[in-house]
């Protein structure tokens, strides 16, 4: 997780796979080494480890769709992120801020307008709005016509 941290995600990711292939730790090594490709934008290796993780750990699933929407948020696959949020809500028992908060990303990408508008009246009520995301709302309600 160190290298992680440090941006050494070529390094993390071979460190991770090395773990995995030990057998000790494997979901959580294909987790990391997950973590790294998506770093190093490679989604084919990050879906490769995902599934891996999910093997090794079944429990793992609904964090490997948690990184699945992130990198398709950041490949601006807004629907395609919003079709595995939509996996994540309907396996959960309510939905988590950070999948939420990743939703609202999606929306905004998406342009749907109405729903980006539910996501932070709700992130906003759990007080979980980012400043930026916040400043960036109320930038957009004031540039509609009927000023928000």
């Amino acid at each position: 997780t160190r290298l992680i941290y440090e941006g050494r995600f070529g390094l993390a990711l071979k460190k991770a796979a090395a773990v995995h292939a030990t057998g000790q730790s494997m979901a959580l090594a294909a987790m990391l080494a997950a973590r790294s490709a998506q770093r190093l934008h490679e989604p084919l290796k990050q879906k490769e480890w995902l599934e891996k993780a999910v093997q090794d750990d079944p429990k793992m699933q609904p964090a490997c769709w948690m990184m699945e929407a992130e990198m398709l948020v950041e490949m601006q696959r807004f629907d395609e992120a919003l079709v595995v949020l939509q996996r994540l809500h309907d396996a959960s028992s309510g939905r988590h801020i950070a999948a939420l908060q990743l939703e609202l990303r999606a929306r905004q990408g998406a342009g749907d307008e109405d729903e980006v508008k539910r996501i932070a009246h709700l992130l906003e009520k759990h007080d979980a709005l980012m400043p930026d995301q916040m400043r960036a709302l109320k930038i957009e309600k004031l540039s509609t016509p009927s000023g928000g």
